[in-house]
């Protein structure tokens, strides 16, 4: 016997409500989601696992700071829901620049709204933000743990083996360990929702399941513009695993065709026409900018392989792949050609597939037979093209080369694929039982064991910033941007150290060494001149804090910051009036809104 949901009734199964409201509008709405069907070989119990497991290999990371981008959404944040239209309509970026942006990519007003009621209720608390993402990525596996069950429910131990071993690749630990990359997490978990509720509609014909599925996808693209291509997953994931005709799938395809569009729309309207893509773009955000399409094609190219390579070894992770930690390269380029070929391949074999078979078998054996295999693996292999494209930088520049964010939603196609394939090389035939045959224990073992040890490893770097940055410096030591976040990070330490302690003159040379590293990297880097300042002053060398300020703003004019901390030392240093007020001048004339 057990309790029914409302506590009060003993019912005889598990499945079973009694007659109370409560209990009713409980398994109306929740019940798709939460509870396993019996027939899926899935019990509660699996579902539990999966979380805890997500929550366990992330505890370490509730004692991190905020690290990375985590200060951008804090900005945002703390404005308070009285600040609400601009949460809405400011790019995610806007406070790093102090002034609202018209580019347009990264406008994602739900992962902003919810970080804002996160402040308000909880105030400046970087532990209660690293909770709140262990439980939705814990959520997130729930949620693929029940859309896997749904889709093969033949095949329980295909389902949770890629659930687990999707939690635990390390390839996760930036958008689960970095705060503001909850939007990777959000997006994810309302577009599998959003293939959950389809699949439920294609069985039971019940509206309100078509509903939830429009406006779970709503809640992804407002989430994250990776959404958009589910345009081309759904029909795919239709036609892979419901029995609905190719017309069908077309006129279940077009309201979410009309989302798109309105969303486009109003993205184009809040950003002066810009749809997605990034328009306000230097070498420095993402070298492909200004290159010819066809060299533009080999650098994609070869980034998509280190993807590829990241998903089966990740190891070493960064959280900056920016200028200049991958060269620009061209199509002689040894492993841009073999990248090229293995995509081509798999673009092949899947395609191919979907060519000579129309569905799914409907088999009534408890096995995967080779036409359910080969259409599983195709999809997998579409799922992942699809969802890469849209961050490979083929199409439009985004604002980095390259980032293992980018790898959370096209990972699933990898861990699904690589269930099946591990299942099938074992031999194990039997899938409908919730069991581990003894042949999987090693095999399972190792993978999890060695993703789950990277992963914890990893959290430990994202514990703040100058950890994060002085680890990564030296795993992707081309990286201009990486040493110049790190000698920030060095200077905003030893800048408050008082003048008597003897660690103070040591840090702030090692900032200004990551600097002049940054600066070898790219000599047109002008913020590092302007940090050389800053760490100059902090010496008391007027004179050099003078030359590098004037570097910068030789470089960058319009760069006021600089202008002001010339006219700061020109007057009371070096008692210069004249001076002063030239430099004061010309700062307010390239920034007539920001104050000196």
């Amino acid at each position: 016997m057990y309790h029914c949901y409302c506590k009060k009734v003993l019912i005889r199964k598990r499945m079973d409500i009694c007659k109370s409201p409560k209990c009713n509008t409980f398994t109306k709405i929740m019940k798709p989601i939460i509870i396993a069907q019996q027939e899926n070989g899935l019990h509660q119990p699996s579902y539990y696992i999966i979380f805890l497991f997500a929550v366990a290999l992330y505890l370490n990371t509730a004692e991190n700071k905020y690290a990375f981008d985590d200060t951008v959404v804090l900005s945002h944040a703390k404005h308070g829901l009285k600040d609400i239209p601009a949460l809405l309509t400011n790019d995610l970026f806007s406070p790093m620049y102090g002034q609202p942006l018209d580019i347009g990519i990264r406008w994602r007003p739900f992962a902003l709204f919810t970080s804002t009621i996160e402040y308000e209720v909880f105030g400046e608390s970087p532990f209660i933000g690293h909770l709140l993402n262990m439980i939705l990525y814990g959520s997130a596996g729930i949620v693929l743990l029940r859309l896997l069950s749904q889709l093969l429910p033949k095949a329980p131990l295909v389902a949770f083996i890629s659930a687990l071993i999707f939690i635990a690749h390390p390839v996760h630990t930036e958008a689960v360990a970095n705060i503001k990359s909850r939007d990777e997490i959000f997006s994810f978990t309302f577009l599998l929702l959003t293939l959950l509720f389809i699949h439920l509609f294609t069985d039971t014909d019940k509206r309100k399941h078509f509903i939830y599925s429009c406006l779970f996808y709503i809640l992804a693209l407002l989430s994250k513009e990776n959404g958009i291509t589910f345009l081309a997953i759904i029909p795919l994931f239709l036609f892979c695993f419901t029995n609905k005709t190719r017309k069908q799938t077309l006129l279940l395809t077009v309201p979410f065709l009309v989302i798109v569009i309105l969303y486009l729309s109003v993205r184009a309207s809040l950003f002066h026409g810009v749809i997605i893509g990034d328009r306000n773009m230097d070498i420095m955000e993402n070298q492909f900018y200004g290159i010819p399409f066809l060299q533009k094609s080999a650098n994609v190219l070869y980034i998509l392989g280190k993807y590829l390579l990241l998903l089966f070894f990740p190891h070493p992770l960064a959280c900056d792949y920016s200028y200049n930690q991958i060269p620009i390269i061209n199509w002689t380029n040894s492993k841009a050609i073999a990248s090229a070929l293995i995509y081509l391949g798999l673009f092949i074999v899947a395609v191919k597939i979907l060519w000579n078979y129309k569905k799914i078998s409907s088999d009534k054996s408890n096995n995967l037979n080779p036409l359910n295999l080969k259409l599983i693996l195709s999809f997998c292999i579409l799922f992942y093209l699809i969802t890469i494209s849209i961050v490979s930088n083929l199409l439009f520049n985004i604002g980095t080369p390259m980032a293992e964010r980018f790898l959370f939603l096209p990972s699933l196609g990898f861990c699904l694929a690589i269930t099946v394939l591990l299942l099938r090389g074992l031999k194990i035939k039997d899938l409908h039982e919730l069991k581990f045959p003894p042949a999987l224990y090693i095999p399972l073992a190792l993978i999890l064991a060695a993703f789950s040890f990277k992963t914890i490893d990893r959290n430990r770097d994202w514990k703040d910033q100058i950890t994060l940055f002085g680890r990564d410096a030296q795993v992707v030591p081309n990286s201009c941007k990486i040493h110049y976040y790190y000698g920030g990070e060095l200077l905003d330490r030893y800048a408050l150290y008082p003048d008597d302690n003897p660690e103070k003159i040591p840090g702030l040379r090692k900032a200004m060494r990551e600097q002049k590293i940054a600066i070898d990297i790219y000599s047109k880097f002008y913020i590092a001149y302007y940090t050389i300042g800053l760490i100059y002053d902090q010496l008391q060398m007027t004179d050099s804090a003078i030359y590098n300020y004037k570097q910068a703003v030789n470089i960058e004019p319009r760069y006021y910051l600089a202008y002001g901390k010339l006219g700061f030392l020109y007057g009371r240093i070096k008692n210069d009036p004249d001076s002063a007020v030239f430099y004061y001048q010309k700062g307010l004339a390239g920034s007539p809104n920001n104050a000196l």
